[in-house]
């Protein structure tokens, strides 16, 4: 099962401007559907490569700044590999994880905290909602970077942190910045 922020459970609706187009993030969901079976060997192996040392800071990252009561976004949490961490570093978080695949949503099933169908360029999230926003691996696979980045501000308590880690630099990022 799978709850929204307002507690209705199903797809990601937006009435924002600039809304992303039905058919493209369908599209994006039966991918991500449908490698969800697949995606631990894949992220395994990606990590084996050339994804360890990214993803060891971003665990040393996680070690400094998560606390007791935290609310914590996993955005684009996938079949749950770093809600997985994140709980084993401080249980006493108050996780939620969000991805726009049921069925890599359905894999984290064994995790404690709330799940949430949707969209990183969409966050179905009232602002000042978390402490803590994660996302490890998620920005490259979207396609427009900045918007999911001003997405996870958006949704960030006043002094609130975001961490991400992703596999190349999204085009256009050397020249642009994220403000709160």
């Amino acid at each position: 099962m799978t709850e929204s922020a307002n507690g209705s459970s199903g797809r990601c609706v937006s009435e924002r401007p600039g809304q992303l187009p039905a058919a493209s993030t369908d599209h994006a969901r039966a991918i991500y559907d449908h490698a969800a079976p697949r995606y631990e060997h894949f992220r395994r192996l990606w990590l084996k490569l050339a994804g360890a040392e990214a993803e060891a800071a971003m665990l040393d990252d996680l070690r400094a700044t998560l606390r007791p009561g935290q609310r914590v976004l996993d955005a684009g949490c996938g079949t749950g590999a770093m809600s997985r961490q994140i709980v084993a570093l401080c249980p006493q978080v108050e996780l939620t994880m969000l991805d726009l695949s049921p069925q890599m949503l359905a894999r984290t099933a064994d995790i404690p905290g709330r799940r949430i169908l949707g969209s990183v360029l969409e966050l179905p999230i009232p602002d000042d909602e978390f402490d803590l926003v994660v996302s490890a691996w998620v920005i490259e696979t979207v396609p427009d970077p900045m918007r999911a980045v001003n997405e996870y501000v958006r949704v960030l308590t006043p002094g609130g942190r975001v961490l991400c880690t992703f596999c190349s630099l999204p085009a256009g990022w050397a020249s642009r910045a994220v403000s709160a």
